[in-house]
């Protein structure tokens, strides 16, 4: 029974009048206690459709995703709208772990947000049964499916759940699924009978563009001058965001970068300029735009390529969610081909080397055979394969693996504010503030600035203290690490980079299993994915928007009339088919045996002149065929 209308809810915590397409049938379905497949593109309001039934029921909505700082940004968001919400990672202390499930199962909370290798420990499984969960929300539900893109074995372990909390309804949500990946989520969640709501994935705005350039820098400073407004540049590395950035500065474009390895300030200040505009172009690595809601992303340029359509289209999806027109640009050239081959390779590391990085990680965090099981520890990927001396990306590879083989978890962004928690009761606290004036002053601000100290973990800023306290940083972190030390606080520094977490106890390498049938079926999907991709690049006869789609299994879709391939063949005045049954039989021809122009013209006599140097100018353009020594030659991608 709701305990207050849908529509009410969302206007109260979330200022919005009236639900986005399918929002609304999607949240009826889940308060109708029915189990529920939501596939909505990036950008269209998944978690409204969970959080909104959450709100309208007694008790706890539980939420499970793949994605630390997704969930630590959900949190916090809903904690500014007045909600009670915690999340459980890999990257929270057994104690953390402790107070939050227990503050979930008897606290007044609406939201525990948890990581699938959560589920099966014996402490969550005995604290479930004391929980009154009224959903289960799935997101990144793909993740379950070895078919899917981005598999994560622990959600195998999602359907157990069911076991425990039998008639709680799941929803299940997912930005890109084909029909095989929906099959499998029904199947390996245990639905029943659900209902299932796909919206189109395609955007009738956004016009997707390839261009194949030698120089991408020329190009991209080109696109950013004929194409004004807030803008994301995709890079593949660190070191290229900072690269290309200053290049876009010292051309007159107001640009930053963004990569996991900044400070968590750093980052925070970079997005917030860049959300209002004061910064017009950021250039990132695929860490950005999680959980970013800006909706006048005018260009999303990438710069190098995504090995698959799935990230490209989420990707792409962030820019024109205000439904103006706005462009998504793939720049590539024969270099970015070979890298794309070369890092599909590094994916798959021989036995050999698997086990050596296993290996080394256990001797990296000094753990004795047997132990390290269910603890997490910072991580630092290039400390690590510097100190072992392994190549980086094959080392990245390998642990992904493990980490598909339920050994351990490679959090590569961990964020994790500064946080604390108060010990003792009221009464220990106050009389040592009476005792110690020195500590008195740190320990008022805390209870005058922080609620629920003596509750839950709560997140700190050092800096802030220091400057409301007239103390320099390095004086707040002793007082703190003091007050740890006496056992009045557990103060716990923010983690700025990754962090490894161990499934299982640590066992010699030889006894490692790695599935073989999984690691050939992941191989060859890969491979697949990628392949869709390169036909993504190559395509010069169909509509951009509607192959992208196709890859989702959505056929049914229209030419979007915007694209570079459909804006390109409304110049030649030729019929779709007519001009697809043309350049097949140019393509024919000229991949038998390269031809003058001449001699082309009277091999295809039976077509129109001026219809065949139409479309043979336009494949020239396209670069998909090229004039070598007066012959025209079928260029192969």
């Amino acid at each position: 029974m709701a305990l207050h209308s849908y529509e009410e809810i969302l206007n109260t915590y979330w200022g919005f009048e009236n639900f986005r397409p399918l929002q609304q049938e999607i949240i009826e379905s889940i308060g109708n206690q029915k189990d529920t497949i939501a596939l909505l593109p990036t950008g269209g309001g998944k978690s409204i459709c969970y959080q909104v039934p959450g709100m309208a029921s007694n008790g706890l909505c539980l939420v499970i995703s793949p994605l630390i700082a997704l969930m630590n940004d959900q949190v916090e968001n809903l904690k500014k709208k007045g909600i009670k919400a915690i999340s459980v990672t890999s990257a929270l202390s057994s104690k953390e772990i402790d107070i939050a499930l227990d503050n979930a199962a008897y606290g007044d909370y609406k939201f525990l947000y948890i990581s699938p290798e959560r589920l099966q420990t014996n402490l969550f499984q005995e604290r479930l049964l004391k929980m009154n969960i009224n959903v289960i929300a799935v997101d990144e539900a793909h993740c379950i499916s070895q078919w899917g893109y981005d598999f994560r074995p622990a959600y195998l372990n999602i359907a157990s759940i069911r076991e425990i909390k039998p008639e709680t309804p799941i929803i299940a949500l997912t930005a890109s699924a084909t029909d095989k990946v929906v099959e499998d989520i029904k199947a390996r969640l245990g639905l029943r009978s659900p209902e299932l709501f796909k919206k189109s994935f395609t955007r009738k705005n956004l016009a997707y563009v390839v261009l194949r350039e030698e120089s991408k820098e020329r190009k991209l400073l080109d696109i950013l001058n004929k194409v004004k407004g807030s803008s994301i540049v995709y890079v593949r590395s660190r070191k290229q965001s900072k690269v290309i950035s200053s290049f876009l500065r010292d051309n007159g474009i107001s640009a930053d970068y963004y990569h996991a390895g900044l400070s968590n300030q750093a980052r925070n200040e970079k997005q917030k300029a860049w959300m209002n505009n004061l910064i017009r172009v950021i250039v990132s690595t695929n860490a950005f735009g999680i959980g970013i809601d800006k909706a006048d992303v005018r260009t999303v340029i990438h710069f190098d390529l995504c090995e698959n359509p799935e990230n490209y289209y989420q990707e792409a999806g962030r820019a024109g969610r205000d439904g103006k027109k706005a462009y998504a640009v793939q720049l590539f050239n024969d270099r970015d081909i070979a890298l794309g081959e070369i890092k599909i390779n590094n994916q798959f590391p021989d036995r050999s080397f698997i086990e050596s990085c296993y290996d080394a990680i256990g001797k990296h965090f000094n753990l004795a055979y047997g132990s390290g099981s269910e603890c997490s520890f910072p991580f630092e990927l290039n400390e690590f394969v510097s100190r072992y001396n392994f190549p980086v990306l094959p080392a990245y590879y390998a642990l992904k693996i493990l980490e598909r083989n339920n050994y351990l978890i490679l959090n590569e962004v961990d964020y994790q504010n500064s946080r604390i928690k108060i010990l003792v009761d009221n009464t220990s606290i106050y009389d040592y503030q009476l005792r110690n004036e020195k500590y008195a002053a740190l320990i008022n601000v805390l209870l005058r600035s922080y609620a629920h100290l003596f509750d839950e973990y709560v997140g700190i800023n050092e800096r802030e203290l220091a400057k409301r306290l007239q103390l320099n940083y390095s004086e707040i972190i002793k007082q703190l690490q003091f007050l740890n030390k006496l056992e009045l606080v557990d103060y716990r520094a923010r983690n700025e980079g990754g962090s490894i977490y161990f499934v299982q106890p640590r066992v010699p390498k030889e006894r490692i299993f790695i599935d073989k049938n999984t690691f050939s079926i992941r191989k060859s999907i890969l491979e697949e994915k990628w392949a869709n991709m390169k036909a993504y690049l190559s395509n010069v006869e169909y509509c951009r928007s509607k192959l992208l789609v196709s890859f989702f299994d959505e056929n049914d879709a229209k030419n979007c009339g915007i694209c570079d391939v459909c804006l390109e063949r409304k110049k030649i005045n030729l019929s779709t088919n007519e001009f697809r049954h043309l350049l097949n039989e140019i393509k024919d021809i000229l991949e038998e045996t390269p031809l003058e122009i001449d001699e082309l013209s009277e091999l295809m006599k039976h077509r129109k002149n001026d219809e065949l140097l139409s479309v043979i100018r336009w494949l020239n353009d396209q670069n998909t065929i090229q004039l070598r020594e007066n012959k025209l030659h079928w260029k192969q991608n």
